[in-house]
């Protein structure tokens, strides 16, 4: 059983390392180590860029029946809706749909907790009327041109539950239905005429965008390039040191909690929500970035800094383990999977100035530039931090 301080860790990691979480109806909010100088363009996209200007995105609710119908609704029951910007020049038919991140709740304490620390992940009840968004948003992004479809995340089951819940819990988890109905009604007029699609997202999302795919490019009106773009998405089976709870005994709870679905053939569910389980499952080309020592998995792992001697051979060990799944995915999927890796302990960058700012030592490259390699340049190629103590790339948090 899980201790009370166990319990306090977890949430304190939650609110910590959410990915753009807070959605009010106030003026929006801005990253703290954002920049932000409002209308300048870069003249420069994509090579060695730096953040400009975040881009403003408006709020459409999803059609409230209609959505009703096909329960693509919050987990309080409140329809979901996307941010959506139209693109510019010759990129406008070129589409970015992002899945928001945040995390999860497996069981009706934790989502009761969740939903007390967090509404705005389980509610689209107090939603920002816009958004003004950085990283892959901002003006100097490789896609700053693209139309950008901006998911918020609301069902709390990393975008592939389709439940009522349980007995214990009055929560929906419908992050499947939501997928499906932004596919099949909200987005597909649109998408009639796109030349490009591009589906991503971050931590959570990072991982949705993983699962969902196959399928989110199976379901576009017609067929034109569609790949996959996933920020901090690729989880490892690491264990934890005790009293922390191990991911994989967390799924065990929120996967049948959640009714949840991986339609890749083959897949046990509770498996594929580790990334390597779904390498040689997913049909669709995608560019994962993961940092080795990824900030959320180690908080949940091992706990806050600082770490004990203990607790610093677990993370030793645990960026040994990434950096030998992302080295592999190269030789698993050659030419259709792409890596990104610095050495830095973060988590998400694609919404924040380290999608420009963290880069390889050796490269001197950024996941901005490895948007643009991928994206335009057809390079698939794995460009992986080759120094191996923490935060040792240009840039990190700490340097």
């Amino acid at each position: 059983k899980q201790s009370t301080w166990g319990k306090q860790m977890r949430w304190l990691v939650e609110i910590a390392l959410l990915s753009l979480c807070v959605l009010t109806r106030a003026v929006p909010r801005f990253e703290s180590n954002s920049i932000v100088v409002e209308n300048k363009r870069s003249s420069i996209v994509g090579l060695h860029a730096t953040p400009q200007a975040c881009q403003t995105l408006l709020y459409e609710p999803f059609d409230e029946n209609s959505a009703r119908q096909n329960k693509a609704i919050c987990n309080d029951g409140s329809v979901g809706g996307i941010y959506f910007q139209p693109g510019q020049g010759a990129q406008a038919k070129h589409y970015i749909i992002f899945f928001q991140g945040g995390w999860s709740c497996w069981d009706n304490s934790s989502c009761v907790q969740r939903f007390n620390d967090t509404p705005n992940l389980m509610s689209s009840k107090n939603w920002a009327t816009s958004l003004c968004l950085n990283g892959i948003f901002d003006t100097a992004s490789s896609i700053a041109n693209f139309s950008k479809v901006y998911v918020p995340y609301c069902t709390s089951d990393s975008w592939v539950g389709d439940s009522a819940g349980d007995d214990s819990t009055h929560f929906e988890f419908r992050g499947d239905r939501v997928v499906r109905y932004l596919m099949n009604y909200h987005i597909r007029e649109r998408l009639m005429d796109a030349d490009r699609v591009v589906l991503s997202g971050c931590s959570a999302g990072g991982r949705g965008s993983l699962y969902n795919l196959d399928l989110v490019c199976s379901s576009l009106p017609r067929a034109v390039p569609c790949v996959g773009v996933a920020d901090a998405a690729w989880w490892i089976d690491a264990g934890a040191i005790p009293p922390l709870i191990p991911l994989r005994d967390l799924m065990k709870k929120g996967v049948p909690l959640w009714n949840a679905s991986i339609e890749l053939d083959e897949c046990d569910t509770i498996d594929c929500t580790f990334s390597w389980n779904l390498l040689k499952l997913i049909k669709t080309p995608f560019l994962v970035h993961s940092e080795l020592f990824d900030a959320f998995q180690l908080t949940m792992d091992v706990g806050n800094l600082p770490w004990d001697e203990q607790q610093q051979e677990f993370v030793k060990n645990f960026s040994q383990q990434m950096r030998a799944n992302l080295t592999a995915i190269a030789s698993v999927r050659p030419g259709t999977a792409a890596v990104f890796s610095t050495g830095c302990h973060d988590h998400c960058t694609s919404d924040s100035d380290g999608f420009f700012h963290y880069k390889t030592s050796q490269s001197q490259l950024a996941f901005n530039d490895a948007v643009r390699m991928f994206l335009f340049e057809n390079v698939v190629e794995s460009i992986i931090e080759e120094c191996e103590e923490m935060n040792c790339s240009e840039s990190c948090p700490s340097n």
